[in-house]
């Protein structure tokens, strides 16, 4: 297994504070329409 150096780590964290990134992530990764979802805050 390999580790994540910090600075990505921390880069990573950083952007997915950011509620429409966040959400588009995940939209693109399970394949489901970003209107579909609901997250929680």
């Amino acid at each position: 297994m390999k580790i994540v150096p910090l600075k990505y780590d921390f880069c990573i964290k950083e952007i997915m504070e950011n509620e429409i990134v966040r959400t588009h992530f995940i939209s693109d990764v399970l394949d489901i329409p970003t209107k579909t979802l609901r997250l929680c805050e």
